[in-house]
């Protein structure tokens, strides 16, 4: 409530406009691709490889734009970066639909990274300026359900659409979602807020000390200007388990479709009803791991979180059985659902919210670093085995890697967190 007590404060509705701009960016406009593609590469003749690049073409647009969106954002403020950044998502995802050949889908994926970085972490970023330390991490994972929420309509919807047009179904598919990230970034534009203070408001959350309290002061909270924040060791240490775990999972998630349709037996529908089983994991996850770690050290959960997607990955390598298969599903859509979460309260809470974005732009680069390059090593890997359990394996390990960097890594020479 505001300070009269009269309307309901805007901080609910900041968060549930971030659940829309991840509803669209990331679940339409990123994680739809590994459901559309199988149908992509028998259309347009594409290898493996190819298809890892469109992917990492993607997150290299993401890497490269992703740090500059604290910039822009003091420059021009929240509202303005995320508004047009969808609006920058949704066109080049209508444009893909429009083209057939791997040398145009390739720049306008490119494109769709770009608008990706600059409405994700953004949005996040409001978190900082609307919550106190005792709820930001609830109002992160809440907001970041939203890809969890896309994954669901995505993995019901594309392979209906899918079916409608055999030839030409890919086609569809990229116009509907495009079509529809375009109208959740008008949306957005029209509800977002750049801070508390300008609408009269105080962040939400009781200022009572958390468990996060010492961990802030100790990280050196308040940075307040972005050259310090691209500085931090702290950061630095963090993003490199953000690049491993980066480059794991979008390598395994780019081909989870394909893997199951010519590896495990599924056909496109049921293969679509894992992908929306695996939106509501994640979105269960997401919020589990961001009300967790308001209560337990964040860098602790974030470790457990990466070791049981990595177990998850082993799973998904050798199950054969539907029943192995939906374990390793809720495993690793539960663990990895909560990683963003963490990772970016932790940057957040590392800067303070002056330069917040700033600081969930530098970790999201190596995030972007780690997606570039995934695909494509995932993608030759397959064309050069055959098969797709070695690339899963490959995932497995560097995901436990980056589990096992973080306690030793990312507190070194500052207080313990454990």
């Amino acid at each position: 409530m505001n300070r009269g007590g009269r309307r309901l404060h805007h901080g609910y509705i900041i968060v549930l406009t971030g659940i829309l701009i991840y509803i669209g960016s990331n679940g339409f406009g990123r994680y739809s691709y590994t459901l559309i593609l199988p149908a992509m590469r028998d259309a347009l003749g594409l290898n493996h490889t190819e298809l890892g690049l469109i992917a990492g073409g993607n997150s290299l647009a993401y890497m490269i734009f992703a740090p500059l969106c604290g910039y822009l954002c003091l420059r021009w403020g929240t509202r303005r970066v995320v508004g047009v950044s969808m609006l920058l998502v949704g066109v080049s995802m209508l444009l893909v639909g429009m083209v057939g050949v791997f040398w145009l889908i390739l720049p306008l994926r490119f494109l769709a990274g770009a608008g990706n970085a600059g409405s994700q972490t953004p949005a996040l970023s409001l978190t900082s300026a609307w919550f106190n330390p005792s709820r930001r991490g609830l109002a992160t994972g809440i907001m970041y359900s939203g890809l969890g929420i896309g994954l669901m309509i995505s993995g019901f919807v594309t392979p209906r659409l899918l079916a409608l047009q055999p030839e030409s179904g890919w086609r569809l598919c990229w116009e509907f979602l495009g079509a529809a990230v375009v109208v959740l970034g008008v949306i957005s534009f029209v509800l977002l807020r750049d801070n508390p203070a300008a609408m009269g408001l105080e962040p939400l959350g009781p200022k009572s000390a958390s468990p996060q309290s010492d961990l802030t002061a100790a990280a050196g909270a308040g940075i307040k200007s972005a050259a310090a924040v691209y500085r931090s060791p702290f950061l630095w240490r963090l993003g490199l388990s953000y690049f491993l775990f980066g480059f794991a999972n979008l390598m395994f998630f780019t081909f989870l479709t394909a893997a199951l349709i010519g590896e495990k037996g599924f056909s496109p529908e049921s293969a679509g009803q894992l992908l929306a089983l695996d939106g509501l994991l994640s979105l269960v996850g997401a919020l589990l791991w961001g009300a967790l770690s308001d209560r337990i050290r964040r860098n602790w959960a974030l470790a457990a979180a990466l070791a049981l997607a990595a177990v998850s990955y082993v799973l998904f390598a050798f199950g054969q059985s539907l029943p192995i298969l939906i374990v390793a599903e809720i495993i690793k859509c539960l663990s990895v659902g909560g990683t963003a979460t963490l990772v970016l309260s932790l940057a957040a809470e590392h800067t303070g919210p002056l330069t917040a974005a700033a600081g969930m732009g530098l970790v999201t680069t190596f995030l972007g670093l780690g997606q570039t390059f995934g695909p494509p090593s995932g993608g030759f890997i397959i064309d050069q085995t055959g098969a797709y359990w070695p690339m899963l394996l490959a995932a497995a390990a560097l995901t436990a890697l980056a589990a096992v960097n973080l306690p030793l890594k990312i507190f070194t020479g500052s207080r313990r967190s454990g």
